[in-house]
């Protein structure tokens, strides 16, 4: 089931998705602690549990915070099989694992705000929130559709081919204030209707959605979940189900409207959140089996061994183009990094020159995690990476940078160039120095890679 479900991500790491596994395995861990415990007993258990949240929290706090409904459901679905429900030993149980939960997640945020408390850093981090607002967000108006906004709020068609092109550390213009008026606008021009417009528009397709093959197979192996819950819950006589599907129903579109109607549900959200439910839905069924006192063995053992074949047949089905699509991605992985291979190299025999790369030349390039590891400096970096316009960036470019503070003009070095793949235009960069009353040439320099595909090296030289 893993394997179906999860092997794209598993070999592809994500910290998105591996903040999901980390929930996924601490709801796991927390819903099958046994009841009736004491004290001293649940806090030992659910040491774990607590430390898998607060590092979920670390490592993607907004993902832990979409998945929050589905831990707060595990909760309160653990604890209304506890007797008395309000007794005081419980209420410190519960209460104290929430509390230790909160208190973990504050001292990580803690330490962060700490890490980035010079003026430096948090200049860098406004920074870094208005891009991502901008780009995750909001996003930004055509610039010959809206020129007369453009026009009006200071932006060169040069400066938005460089938030086009992801290349903004060319221009330290490019400022909070310069991110945040774009974001601004694009979100009112995003916003087309009102909220109770876009609020019914985000439960249909919530609704349509989750039966149909648009999510498969991940949306039926929910589906199969909550069959088999309804059907133990039946043979148990459980009337607490009566509440508890229903708030797993809420739990479950709170987190999938909120990214619906941010228009924003990329597969590595939405694997793991479907992962997670699941996941809870299997440890319920298992927690109920093991508190199926007094039940007809073979009933039982009926109601096992279907679900069993159940997830089995689904997985067997499935597994074939799971493999498919990994080995799909392997080999065009090897292909794109091919290039930047060779530009690793490249970049180590040369260490006197530093090398700026066009983003899109370099969007789809991922290191591995383990093996040809090189965590030493490196003089290559993309021109609108996460640590642009950083503390760190400003040191990383120490030593290269010749009375100059500034990517732009770094670039007009005798030891530093450009890269680009061959297959993309240059215009922007050439539209951008001309912005700023400056002609310029580029030279290529090198070729790294095929002609059709390859990765040229360019000397930006002023006329």
């Amino acid at each position: 089931m893993a394997a179906t479900l999860m092997l794209w991500e598993l070999v592809f790491v994500q910290y998105t998705v591996v903040c999901g596994f980390l929930v996924a395995t601490a709801i796991f861990l927390f819903y099958t602690t046994p009841n009736g415990l004491s004290l001293r007993e649940f806090f030992r258990k659910n040491i774990l549990t607590v430390l898998l949240v607060v590092l979920a929290f670390c490592v993607r706090t907004e993902m832990t915070l979409l998945l929050s409904p589905f831990i707060a459901a595990a909760g309160v679905f653990h604890w209304s099989n506890e007797r008395p429900f309000w007794g005081k030993v419980n209420l410190r149980k519960y209460l104290g694992i929430i509390g230790a939960v909160l208190i973990g997640c504050f001292i990580g945020l803690t330490g962060d705000k700490l890490a980035y408390s010079s003026d430096e850093w948090k200049g860098f981090l406004d920074f870094f929130d208005a891009r991502t607002q901008l780009y995750d967000y909001s996003w930004y108006p055509n610039y010959d559709n809206t020129k007369e906004f453009y026009d009006k709020a200071g932006v060169t068609k040069a400066q938005y081919q460089l938030i086009d092109t992801y290349n903004y550390s060319l221009d330290e213009s490019i400022n909070v204030e310069f991110l945040n008026t774009i974001a601004e606008y694009g979100e009112k021009q995003r916003n087309n209707g009102s909220l109770t417009e876009r609020f019914t528009k985000a439960v249909r397709e919530l609704i349509y959605r989750t039966p149909h093959v648009q999510d498969a197979p991940y949306n039926y192996f929910v589906i199969a979940g909550y069959v088999f819950l309804l059907i133990l819950a039946c043979l148990r006589k459980d009337l607490s189900y009566i509440w508890k599907l229903p708030l797993l129903g809420v739990c479950r579109c709170v987190p999938w409207m909120y990214l619906i109607i941010s228009d924003r549900v990329p597969q590595r959200i939405w694997h793991p959140l479907y992962w997670v439910e699941l996941i809870l839905l299997l440890a319920v069924i298992i927690k109920q089996i093991s508190m199926w006192e007094n039940a007809n063995l073979r009933i039982r053992k009926l109601y096992c061994t279907c679900m069993f074949l159940v997830l089995l047949v689904f997985a067997v089905v499935w597994l074939p183009d799971s493999w498919k699509k990994v080995q799909n991605e392997e080999h065009q992985r090897e292909q794109i990094n091919a290039p930047f291979m060779l530009l690793n190299e490249y970049a180590k025999a040369h260490p006197e020159n530093y090398y700026f790369i066009d983003v899109y030349s370099s969007v789809y390039f991922t290191e591995k995690s383990f093996k040809n590891v090189d965590t030493t400096h490196k003089n290559y970096d993309i021109l609108g990476g996460w640590i642009v316009k950083s503390p760190l960036q400003m040191e990383a470019l120490t030593g290269y940078a010749q009375n100059t503070a500034n990517v732009r003009e770094m670039l007009l070095q005798d030891n530093c160039y450009f890269v680009i793949n061959n297959s993309r235009s240059m215009d922007f960069l050439v539209d951008f120095y001309g912005d700023q009353e400056v002609s310029v040439t580029l030279e290529p320099v090198e070729v790294l890679g095929s002609d059709d595909s390859g990765l040229v090296v360019y000397q930006v030289k002023e006329e």
